[in-house]
């Protein structure tokens, strides 16, 4: 099961951000949680699930290992819009968090600079 497929579209994060340009590239950031790589036709499934799915990795780069920060969707996204494990992000479970889908958990670091605010200071 895949704890979150990331899609990344309309800019290439090494050249167009860097760029003199009039508009800066729109920026789509993609993620589909609990999907289950077995299940969509880009990885071999046979019926027709994510046909969508498909014509996209059809034109793109398709990963067959991927790693996750952690094994559930608050901490693992939390990484992926910071770039920091879960031990100084500080999303994950904890017991004096505040309660959240029947489990104590503690939000983002307030230090925490997030994808989004890294892209709004470049515009």
């Amino acid at each position: 099961m895949l704890a979150g497929v990331v899609v990344l579209l309309g800019c290439n994060l090494g050249c167009n951000l860097g760029c003199n340009r009039a508009k800066p590239p729109d920026v789509v950031f993609v993620t589909l949680d609990t999907t289950r790589a077995d299940h969509l036709g880009v990885y071999g499934h046979s019926r027709p699930t994510s046909p969508e799915i498909d014509r996209f990795a059809s034109d793109g780069v398709t990963y067959r290992r991927a790693w996750s920060t952690a094994p559930w969707t608050l901490p693992s996204h939390a990484s992926m819009f910071t770039g920091q494990l879960p031990r100084t992000h500080g999303a994950r479970f904890n017991k004096e968090g505040e309660e959240m889908f029947g489990n104590r958990v503690s939000r983002l670091g307030e230090d925490a600079t997030t994808l989004a605010e890294i892209l709004q200071g470049r515009g």
